[in-house]
């Protein structure tokens, strides 16, 4: 796929970065003769994204006007969003399709953003299994402090994963991602890993109309019996029986709930309001069971679409909320924690991994293996805290009216351990000031206008 003239003009491609549905992400340098052209004149590297079909090649109408539609959409959201744990857009290239002939072969969206070098958390997790607990609960907090400022903006991001994390300051060679000792608290203290979240591709920001208060009638305060968890012997059971969390694919054993008041009520929010008709998207080992479950054709939801709302994007739709993104980040972290893909259950991963068979197999290869390659380290359920698995727990739950919400989990002790001095920080990337915990929506202008 060929570049926009414009965009050769001003930058040099130097390699592929990743390929998605709808198109490429490339790592390109600034030309020296364009700098002045160039939004932040500090970067001599970006990321540019290169979205659409080109005119000459055959698409359906229908794919076009996605193209056009989620280039469109991240434009204008990542245009009004700001935070340290975000990407930032620099500059936006659209060429006129009907005034340029030469534009026929080229990509006509290109999305110039910022460049952070380092890997991505699926590269990380592929090349060494589950993080050192420092590593992990560093950045299981980044990531909710992330989603939480966008859940504040009434953003849904759709796409939360381990390949749309970027871990800056992390290097595969060094041992210091998978230790649980002083060398990773001491770079967790020195700030040395820096979580990035890219790809908003599929984010949509949500109108006051979508988030009706209203609609809160529908959804009940949770018992405190919901509220709080701690460790026993016997499984979560839901109150439709069996382990809460099979279901989705999430199996967390050793948790059960408890009665007793909660310190925290935040669970009871806006974030766990349903809206209608909204594009089904994102990958389906991180997507929340009421998205996959509630799956229908779009073509249906024309005629019962709620006044306002605009067509959707993808050919089927369902109901779903911000607490989608909390399954999402849940799916993730326990992906960091255990090793261990969310389209696996633990229980039976582990299972395999200690057959006699397979420890047989895997010293075999290993000896056969480049000394310096790195077997991968993975953790069962009982591995893990009491409190780390409250947290994956929560954020799982297959039942999106229970499942903790993005601000609740910054809360919880796990993501707070080794953290009580944080919030009075008044600099660093794990900086946490109130607003980023959405207990105010503040709607991008982009949604006001009814823009996307």
């Amino acid at each position: 796929m060929e570049w926009p003239k414009h965009v050769c003009d001003l930058y040099d491609p130097i390699r592929s970065l990743g390929t998605g549905g709808f198109g490429s992400v490339w790592l390109a340098k600034v030309k020296e003769s364009a700098s002045q052209d160039v939004s932040d004149d500090a970067l001599s590297h970006v990321a540019i994204k290169v979205v659409g079909t080109p005119m000459n090649m055959k698409k359906s109408a229908n794919r076009r006007r996605a193209e056009k539609g989620y280039f469109h959409r991240e434009e204008l959201v990542l245009k009004e969003i700001s935070h340290p744990n975000i990407m930032r857009v620099l500059n936006i290239i659209q060429e006129d399709t009907s005034e340029i002939s030469d534009i026929k072969t080229c990509a006509p969206y290109c999305m110039i953003l910022s460049y952070h070098k380092g890997p991505t958390l699926e590269m990380l997790l592929n090349h060494g299994g589950a993080l050192g607990m420092p590593m992990a609960r560093d950045l299981s907090r980044q990531l909710l402090v992330a989603l939480s400022y966008l859940h504040g903006c009434a953003v849904i991001h759709r796409d939360i994963k381990p390949d749309n994390i970027i871990v800056t300051g992390a290097n595969r060679a060094e041992d210091d991602c998978w230790s649980d000792g002083v060398d990773a608290e001491e770079a967790v203290k020195s700030q040395k890993w820096h979580l990035i979240l890219i790809d908003f591709g599929f984010a949509r920001p949500l109108h006051p109309d979508d988030m009706n208060t209203e609609k809160l009638d529908n959804i009940k305060e949770p018992r405190d019996d919901e509220l709080q968890y701690h460790s026993v012997n016997d499984p979560l059971e839901s109150d439709e029986g069996g382990d809460a969390l099979t279901r989705s694919g999430h199996k967390i054993s050793g948790l059960t709930l408890r009665k007793g008041r909660s310190s925290n009520n935040l669970d009871a929010s806006i974030s766990k309001v349903k809206v209608r008709g909204l594009s089904a998207v994102g990958n389906k080992n991180y997507a929340a069971p009421e998205i996959l479950k509630g799956i229908r054709d779009s073509s249906r939801n024309k005629n019962n679409n709620e006044k306002g709302n605009h067509e959707p994007l993808a050919e089927c739709v369902s109901d779903y909320g911000m607490v989608a993104d909390a399954y999402s980040a849940g799916a993730t972290i326990r992906f960091m924690l255990t090793g261990v893909p969310p389209s696996e259950s633990v229980e039976d991963f582990m299972a395999r991994l200690n057959n006699p068979l397979s420890i047989i197999c895997r010293a075999l290869i290993c000896k056969s293996k480049n000394p310096n390659h790195r077997e991968k380290r993975y953790r069962s359920n009982e591995d893990l805290s009491n409190n780390a698995r409250r947290l994956v727990l929560g954020l799982t739950h297959w039942n999106d009216a229970k499942r903790t919400t993005v601000r609740a989990a910054l809360s919880y002790e796990w993501v707070r351990e080794d953290n009580a001095d944080l919030e009075g920080e008044k600099s660093g990337v794990n900086e946490v000031k109130s607003s980023e915990h959405g207990d105010k929506v503040k709607y991008l202008k982009c949604a006001l206008e009814r823009e996307v």
